[in-house]
Protein backbone atom coordinates (compact mmCIF):
# COMPACT_ATOMS: atom_id res chain seq x y z
CA UNK A 1 0.00 0.00 0.00
CA UNK A 2 2.84 2.64 0.93
CA UNK A 3 4.55 1.87 -2.39
CA UNK A 4 1.24 2.27 -4.18
CA UNK A 5 0.76 5.75 -2.46
CA UNK A 6 4.82 6.79 -3.30
CA UNK A 7 3.82 5.80 -6.99
CA UNK A 8 0.88 7.86 -6.49
CA UNK A 9 2.72 10.59 -5.73
CA UNK A 10 5.67 10.59 -7.56
CA UNK A 11 3.44 10.60 -10.74
CA UNK A 12 1.45 13.42 -9.21
CA UNK A 13 4.67 15.63 -9.03
CA UNK A 14 5.65 14.24 -12.35
CA UNK A 15 2.30 15.23 -14.11
CA UNK A 16 2.61 18.88 -12.12
CA UNK A 17 6.26 19.11 -13.69
CA UNK A 18 5.05 18.44 -17.31
CA UNK A 19 2.14 20.75 -17.13
CA UNK A 20 4.47 23.32 -15.43
CA UNK A 21 6.83 22.79 -18.86
CA UNK A 22 3.34 22.50 -21.00
CA UNK A 23 2.76 25.74 -19.74
CA UNK A 24 5.95 27.70 -19.96
CA UNK A 25 5.86 26.57 -23.52
CA UNK A 26 2.07 27.70 -24.52
CA UNK A 27 3.16 30.95 -23.05
CA UNK A 28 6.52 31.64 -25.39
CA UNK A 29 4.36 30.39 -28.39
CA UNK A 30 1.47 32.72 -27.44
CA UNK A 31 4.28 35.67 -27.20
CA UNK A 32 5.56 34.99 -29.89
CA UNK A 33 2.28 35.24 -31.74
CA UNK A 34 1.65 38.30 -30.32
CA UNK A 35 4.85 39.98 -31.27
CA UNK A 36 4.12 38.29 -34.67
CA UNK A 37 0.70 39.87 -35.28
CA UNK A 38 1.63 43.42 -33.37
CA UNK A 39 4.87 43.65 -35.53
CA UNK A 40 2.66 42.90 -38.95
CA UNK A 41 -0.11 45.69 -37.70
CA UNK A 42 2.51 47.97 -36.68
CA UNK A 43 4.27 48.03 -40.06
CA UNK A 44 1.04 48.28 -41.97
CA UNK A 45 0.76 52.48 -42.88
CA UNK A 46 -2.14 53.19 -44.85
CA UNK A 47 -4.50 56.16 -43.89
CA UNK A 48 -7.36 53.79 -43.49
CA UNK A 49 -5.85 51.74 -40.22
CA UNK A 50 -4.31 54.61 -38.91
CA UNK A 51 -6.09 56.50 -36.04
CA UNK A 52 -4.48 58.59 -33.37
CA UNK A 53 -4.81 57.26 -29.89
CA UNK A 54 -7.67 60.07 -29.02
CA UNK A 55 -9.68 58.97 -31.43
CA UNK A 56 -9.26 55.32 -31.01
CA UNK A 57 -10.00 55.45 -27.28
CA UNK A 58 -13.06 58.11 -28.22
CA UNK A 59 -14.61 55.10 -30.07
CA UNK A 60 -14.00 52.62 -28.01
CA UNK A 61 -15.54 53.94 -25.28
CA UNK A 62 -18.75 55.33 -27.27
CA UNK A 63 -19.55 52.37 -29.40
CA UNK A 64 -17.94 49.90 -27.33
CA UNK A 65 -18.51 51.33 -23.94
CA UNK A 66 -14.57 49.61 -23.19
CA UNK A 67 -12.59 50.91 -20.94
CA UNK A 68 -8.57 51.00 -20.52
CA UNK A 69 -7.80 47.12 -18.84
CA UNK A 70 -3.76 47.71 -19.08
CA UNK A 71 -0.83 48.68 -21.21
CA UNK A 72 2.33 48.01 -21.32
CA UNK A 73 5.32 48.68 -23.86
CA UNK A 74 6.64 46.65 -27.10
CA UNK A 75 10.41 46.86 -27.35
CA UNK A 76 10.42 50.32 -26.46
CA UNK A 77 8.24 51.24 -29.82
CA UNK A 78 4.75 50.83 -29.31
CA UNK A 79 2.42 50.75 -26.30
CA UNK A 80 -0.10 47.85 -26.69
CA UNK A 81 -3.59 48.48 -24.72
CA UNK A 82 -6.18 46.22 -23.74
CA UNK A 83 -9.86 47.66 -23.28
CA UNK A 84 -12.63 45.74 -21.94
CA UNK A 85 -16.44 46.06 -21.68
CA UNK A 86 -18.86 45.04 -18.78
CA UNK A 87 -20.51 42.82 -21.42
CA UNK A 88 -17.43 40.87 -22.20
CA UNK A 89 -16.45 42.94 -25.49
CA UNK A 90 -12.17 43.58 -25.57
CA UNK A 91 -9.75 45.12 -27.66
CA UNK A 92 -6.22 45.35 -28.17
CA UNK A 93 -4.57 48.36 -29.98
CA UNK A 94 -0.72 49.13 -30.23
CA UNK A 95 0.18 53.16 -30.78
CA UNK A 96 3.95 53.32 -32.39
CA UNK A 97 6.12 56.30 -31.54
CA UNK A 98 4.89 58.28 -34.45
CA UNK A 99 0.99 58.50 -32.78
CA UNK A 100 -0.47 56.23 -35.29
CA UNK A 101 -2.95 53.43 -33.44
CA UNK A 102 -4.18 50.44 -34.85
CA UNK A 103 -6.19 47.35 -34.33
CA UNK A 104 -4.71 44.26 -33.27
CA UNK A 105 -6.96 42.58 -31.98
CA UNK A 106 -10.97 42.01 -30.96
CA UNK A 107 -13.19 39.73 -29.22
CA UNK A 108 -15.98 38.82 -26.97
CA UNK A 109 -16.40 36.83 -23.19
CA UNK A 110 -13.33 38.41 -21.72
CA UNK A 111 -13.06 36.96 -18.23
CA UNK A 112 -10.58 38.68 -15.57
CA UNK A 113 -8.52 35.56 -13.97
CA UNK A 114 -6.45 36.11 -10.60
CA UNK A 115 -3.10 36.86 -10.86
CA UNK A 116 -1.45 34.64 -8.46
CA UNK A 117 2.37 34.82 -9.33
CA UNK A 118 4.23 32.02 -7.27
CA UNK A 119 6.60 33.30 -4.41
CA UNK A 120 10.39 32.88 -4.78
CA UNK A 121 11.22 29.54 -3.51
CA UNK A 122 7.71 27.88 -2.79
CA UNK A 123 6.50 24.78 -5.09
CA UNK A 124 2.94 25.70 -6.36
Amino acid sequence: MDREIDDAISGRVYDNQRSWVFWAIAGIAVAIFAVTMISAALAEHTPETCKTRVEAVKRLSTKYLEASKGMGTILNKAVLELFVARSGGWTIFATDAKGCSRLVAAGENWQDVPWNPPLPGKDS
